[in-house]
């Protein structure tokens, strides 16, 4: 039988200086490790921080922007990138202010803030994307408003009165345009008042009637609304005399009037109407017609009729726009 040898194969171990540079290469690789993972965390962090700044300046421009559309009166200018507003007074003048938020369209370009002519201020820098979505629509002209009864005109002279004949040919006429409010679109005459005064034993009617005035002061068209009332109710010595109109007639803003006083006269000699000689108002005049209205008087500026008229006037708003400005955060 044979004898076999084993032979143990032995690793060699590390020596003390392996051991030593080993180590120290070791420990440079993990320094370098250790680097690389706190400049990543660094870099992750500034990163995080930056986005939480901006998400923060994002959301303070929107804010602003929201609080000032909240009180804007009108919007002037509307762009996907730009809005301009008015709003009341802010800086105590008494007037309206007006704010204007634009950004180029340029990527970084800042978000800016004007306020009136002032240099406009930087919102938010860096800004990469920014616009202005408008949801919007026409809401319509709300429905006129007749306002209360007023005066439209009174005109009273202390002095210098004179009276002139009214009879079935004879008859006189004032001519006036009113002073409207800015947003009227029509008017009324509801009633006029004249002093008159009729003779004894005289009977008949009076005729008020209203037409509109031509380019020379004068009645001309068709009868726009009329009333009558009797000789016999005028006062015998001069007075003020009601006529009242059942039905006024809806009038237009553009145009003056006329108001045309003739008589049809049954027994008597009709009566009179007073009128001021001394005239100083350009919105009134008085003309006199001899042939029952057929043809009248070329208007004399220093003469007018003792006249009130009173009416209402309606008015309507402008039509409006109603909106919404949303803007998106840079």
């Amino acid at each position: 039988m044979t004898a076999r040898m084993l032979t143990r194969c032995r690793r060699r171990g590390l020596t003390l200086i392996e051991m030593v540079i080993s180590l120290s290469m070791l420990t440079v690789i993990l320094a370098g490790s250790i680097s690389l993972v706190l400049i990543a965390a660094r870099a992750m962090s500034n990163e995080s921080s930056n986005v939480g700044a901006d998400a923060v300046a994002a959301r303070s421009a929107a804010d602003q922007i929201i609080d000032d559309l909240k009180t804007a009166t009108a919007i002037t200018e509307q762009t996907r990138t730009a809005i301009k507003m008015t709003v009341p007074d802010r800086d105590g003048d008494g007037l309206a202010d007006t704010i204007r938020y634009a950004w180029s369209g340029t990527t970084g370009a800042p978000l800016t803030r004007q306020f009136n002519a002032r240099t406009a201020a930087t919102l938010a820098t860096n800004v990469n994307a920014f616009s202005f979505t408008y949801l919007s629509k026409t809401a319509g002209k709300p429905p006129p408003v007749e306002g209360p009864s007023q005066t439209l005109l009174l005109h009273l002279a202390s002095s210098n009165t004179m009276d002139t004949d009214l009879s079935s040919a004879k008859g006189v006429a004032g001519y006036f345009k009113p002073t409207l409010a800015a947003k009227a679109v029509k008017w009324k005459i509801s009633k006029i008042d004249l002093q008159t005064e009729r003779d004894l034993l005289s009977t008949g009617t009076v005729t008020v009637a209203l037409k509109y005035a031509d380019a020379n002061k004068k009645p001309t068209g068709a009868t726009l609304q009329s009333a009558t009332v009797a000789i016999v109710d005028l006062l015998g010595s001069s007075n003020w005399t009601s006529v009242t109109f059942n039905t006024p007639a809806d009038l237009d803003i553009s145009q003056s009037v006329c108001f045309t006083v003739t008589a049809s006269v049954l027994l008597g000699n009709g009566g009179r109407i007073r009128y001021d000689n001394a005239n100083t108002d350009a919105s009134t005049v008085m003309m006199i017609t001899s042939d029952s209205g057929a043809t009248w008087t070329t208007p004399v500026a220093t003469q007018a009729l003792q006249a009130r008229v009173t009416g209402t006037v309606t008015t309507q708003e402008l039509e409006t726009l109603e909106f919404q400005a949303l803007p998106a955060a840079p």
